[in-house]
């Protein structure tokens, strides 16, 4: 199923409630109930149970209970082997979230099982996986010669044709701790064994892996050119091959091409510019988090799932402790593995946009981790219905918090939204008016599958007037200059964490026949009936901004093709005329920034600047980076220069993610500001966003300034062009080309850059 949102005002949260999605997904059980029947699973074979029943077991059975426990479910690769991957640039959860049926088994559980399969068990694939879980922790524990045997033996009794894939991911898995050991003479005989025994030529995967083990051993060693005509060779090679399904393979030549740059950048500053980087996860009672899978990620790899061809994965040893020798300079963030029972009950208070691990050459950065137990709620909980006109939001206070701020969510047909209400809190009690949230901008969905039409959802045109939706509440507590302390939502497993689950009922309006034709899937019946309400009674707030948001789902269907077309504008143009009855009856600060969204494209200075400050009158949100980085341009466009900088600069102090960097860039160099001036910007401000290609403005700045050596009229060229993208001609700077022979190829990349901004 596809399904697609708009979110240009809505907040989301990935992995929000979690215990929320498992009830989502397992059908009708109250979330809280289902937190008791999964203990009661648990409860009904123990881990002590099991472990008696496999230890008291016939030798035969005795392997087969240990094949059904723990080995069955397991996986070997570390971006698929946890339950939880969790980080600041969101979290997912792999596998079954279904009730659990049998006890989880740390992997220290499970060494001396795993032991015995591997020196007992037949000759088949499940010795191998045995093996490979020993291998990480022994590696973990840095019991090297533990890890290099237990490989061996189980690689002896792998047949060489029966089991080639089994016996090729035990040798990878053997160069691996050779090259974490350093032992550069062994990794380059076991790549060159793997490379020989691949059967594929076309397994990317395989030649990725070893690509970057090998990019790793070039870099040490001094090989880097050597290292780097390899990998062209193979990327060529590999065009060849998958000259006809270019698409099936895109993704694999990527990778190979990172490790290109990798290799490059490193061969231009030398071995002495990597970095060691180490540290400790534990949580804030001291226990450590052991045996949990450690990614560290490189910006460009963060707007996709972890991949088991990134070249930064470990495991931390039984003290919690990790290390990655000689990291190439970049940005980067980390990423952690869990397994569920490791991270119920706790949080990893990290946000999007902070904890970026710079490396600019640092012989050694440590970034410990530290785990805070989640927030309690007091109300409303536990399914509560709340009927009377104000609703209070309620929590325990959390030691050394400044404030803190409020997020609401609802369930969709296909899972979950949240957004962000209220911030800057400075009490753990909030009350607010029950119909301050039935106008609340809940975002729209939509959905398809396969081949049929694609579908609104109607839970979410409803939002938060719909008294039949379950919704749910978080709050974050921060300290006094920002930092996330903790927060109330994340896995809760067992009774004594779920005994005040955020969910709730609002009924204390009554729906109408609008609603509920809306709710029954037939739009058009639903909005003739709010069309005739409104005619009925022109004081009808809530069916005005029912129609507005029929109007809003309308524009969102209409996307591709469709994107710019008369009817688009038609629509937009009707949207306004309502927004503009609607804050008439019930204004809103998000109803006043739709309207200076729409003036400002509009250029109509005057009712921009009105309704703009009217929304910050009204406005909630202590966060106002986006907003004052979108009111920065306004008064670029405007000529209001020093007004926009200062608005710029203000932004980029508090935007962690730095997404409007490059217009600030842009307006400086309009005012007559160096490339070099430039140059310092892009390294203060680096470009955070989550995009498929993270732009690094630093590096196309330097290409500019080399660019530019011996060109006399480049700034006022670049100042020209800088000049039509502040007057809005986009259409005219998209159709310009550079000239044959002309030294404006890096000016044309920012500039195109610059246009995807915001």
């Amino acid at each position: 199923m596809k399904i697609r949102i708009k979110v240009k005002h809505l907040v989301y949260i990935l992995g929000l409630l979690t215990v929320l999605v498992i009830a989502f997904n397992v059908g009708a059980l109250p979330s809280h109930k289902l937190a008791e029947a999964e203990q009661g699973a648990v409860q009904a074979e123990s881990k002590e149970q099991v472990l008696n029943k496999i230890d008291t077991a016939k030798p035969d059975n005795k392997l087969k209970l240990i094949e059904e426990y723990m080995l069955k479910e397991s996986d070997t690769v570390l971006a698929h082997a946890y339950e939880a991957y969790i980080g600041s640039s969101g979290s997912m959860f792999s596998g079954s979230m279904e009730l659990r049926t049998k006890p989880a088994f740390s992997l220290k559980d499970k060494v001396p099982y795993l032991e015995q399969y591997v020196k007992d068990g037949r000759s088949d694939q499940n010795v191998g996986k045995a093996a490979e879980l020993l291998a990480y922790f022994y590696e973990g524990s840095e019991q090297w010669e533990e890890a290099s045997q237990i490989l061996a033996d189980a690689l002896k009794k792998l047949h060489f044709t029966e089991y080639s894939y089994a016996r090729q991911e035990l040798i990878f898995m053997k160069a691996k701790l050779a090259a974490d050991q350093k032992k550069y003479g062994e990794l380059v005989r076991l790549c060159e064994e793997l490379t020989q025994g691949n059967k594929n030529p076309t397994n990317l995967d395989l030649n990725i892996r070893i690509s970057n083990l090998l990019a790793q051993y070039a870099i040490a060693e001094g090989k880097v050119p050597e290292e780097l005509k390899r990998i062209q060779a193979e990327m060529k090679k590999q065009k060849e091959l998958n000259e006809g399904d270019q698409r099936a393979v895109q993704l694999q030549m990527d990778q190979l091409q990172m490790i290109e740059d990798r290799l490059k950048k490193m061969d231009s500053i030398g071995l002495e510019g990597m970095t060691d980087v180490s540290g400790t996860i534990t949580k804030s009672d001291g226990e450590p988090v052991a045996y949990a899978g450690v990614f560290l990620r490189r910006q460009d790899d963060l707007y996709h799932s972890i991949r088991e061809n990134e070249p930064y994965q470990t495991m931390t040893n039984e003290k919690g402790e990790y290390s990655f020798k000689g990291v190439v300079p970049g940005s980067y963030k980390l990423s952690l593995g869990l397994d569920l029972n490791q991270i119920s009950g706790w949080t990893w208070p990290v946000s999007g946009d902070a904890d970026w691990i710079d490396l600019r050459g640092q012989q050694s950065l440590v970034q410990d981790v530290v785990f805070q137990p989640l927030m309690k709620l007091k109300s409303p909980v536990n399914e509560a219905v709340v009927k009377g006109k104000k609703l209070t939001f309620e929590w325990e206070p959390v030691a050394g918090a400044a404030y803190y701020n409020l997020n609401l969510g609802l369930k969709l047909q296909g899972g979950s939204s949240s957004r962000s209400i209220m911030q800057g809190i400075h009490s753990s009690r909030i009350e607010i008016a029950a119909e301050e949230l039935y106008y609340e901008m809940s975002g729209i969905s939509s959905s398809s599958n396969g081949s049929e039409e694609e579908k609104l959802d109607p839970l979410s045109l409803l939002g938060y007037a719909n008294t039949d939706n379950q919704f749910m509440w978080s709050v974050e507590a921060y300290t006094a200059n920002g930092e996330l302390l903790t927060r109330s939502d994340g896995y809760r497993l067992g009774n004594d964490l779920t005994g005040q689950l955020p969910f709730f009922y609002l009924k204390e309006r009554t729906m109408t026949d609008a609603d509920r034709a809306l709710l029954a899937g037939h739009m058009e019946d639903a909005d003739a009936k709010y069309k005739a309400a409104f005619r009925r009674n022109p004081e009808d707030a809530h069916s005005l901004k029912m129609m507005f948001t029929l109007l809003e789902g309308k524009l969102m269907l209409m996307h591709g093709e469709d994107a710019n077309t008369e009817a688009k504008m038609a629509i937009e143009e009707e949207q306004i005329g309502l927004l503009n009855q609607l804050v008439k009856l019930h204004p809103t600060a998000d109803y006043y920034s739709r309207l200076a969204d729409y003036y400002q494209k509009q250029e109509n200075w005057n009712e921009y600047n009105r309704y703009y400050a009217l929304a910050g009158s009204l406005s909630r949100i202590t966060d106002t980076s986006y907003t004052d980085a979108t009111h920065a341009i306004a008064l670029m466009k405007q000529g209001k220069w020093d007004g926009a900088e200062n608005y710029f600069e203000q932004s980029l102090e508090n935007d962690k993610s730095h997404r409007f960097v490059g217009v600030y860039m842009a307006l400086g160099l309009y005012r007559g500001g160096s490339l070099d001036q430039a140059i310092q910007a892009a390294a203060k401000y680096p470009d955070r966003m989550m995009y498929n290609n993270p732009v690094h403005w630093e590096d196309l700045l330097l290409e500019m300034k080399s660019e530019s050596k011996d060109v006399i009229d480049y700034n006022r060229m670049l100042r020209e062009k800088i000049g039509l993208y502040i007057q809005g001609k986009n259409q005219e700077l998209l159709q310009w080309q550079p000239s044959a022979g002309t030294h404006d190829t890096a000016m044309k990349k920012f500039i195109d850059a610059l246009l995807m901004v915001g």
